[in-house]
């Protein structure tokens, strides 16, 4: 009976080692499924480009087409304005920016489909007369952005 004393020992001890090893590597795989989700959506998910940009030098309205690229589906834009010596940047959430088609997190923009971000500039008129770049950022992936310097002036 001596002999069978060990041989418990290193079953309970193999099956201890064993469910640990279960509980760990569920763990770690759910977190590096999460953290290589969350930076493959953001980073090869989102791909979005300025098909034209005009502004409208009467009513002071500044349209911007852009087109998703990528295969996720995207929303939270923003846009930077620049000229020679000012910038402004005016997100989603400003009464100034307005989107057609109406998008949203609930309703956002599709793979292969276009929308205009439609910007009121009243009050930054001498802007949108002096327009050089636009740039269109988004929320969620900070570093995907396109820009456009071919600003067309239209009365």
């Amino acid at each position: 009976m001596k002999g069978l004393s060990p041989l418990i020992a290193v079953m309970i001890l193999l099956g201890v080692s064993i469910t640990i090893g279960a509980l760990l590597s569920g763990w770690i795989t759910h977190w590096f499924h999460y953290k290589s989700g969350e930076t493959s959506t953001c980073g090869f998910g989102v791909d979005y480009r300025i098909d034209s940009a005009e502004f409208n030098m009467t009513s002071y309205t500044l349209y911007v087409k852009i087109t998703n690229e990528g295969p996720s589906s995207i929303y939270g834009f923003g846009v930077i304005l620049q000229n020679d010596t000012f910038s402004i940047l005016i997100n989603s959430s400003s009464w100034r920016m307005s989107f057609t088609p109406q998008i949203s997190e609930d309703r956002p923009l599709e793979q292969g489909h276009s929308m205009y971000i439609i910007l009121n500039l009243t009050g930054y008129e001498g802007l949108g007369m002096t327009l050089n770049k636009i740039i269109v950022v988004n929320s969620l992936c900070k570093d995907i952005q396109a820009e456009t310097t071919n600003i067309e002036k239209i009365s």
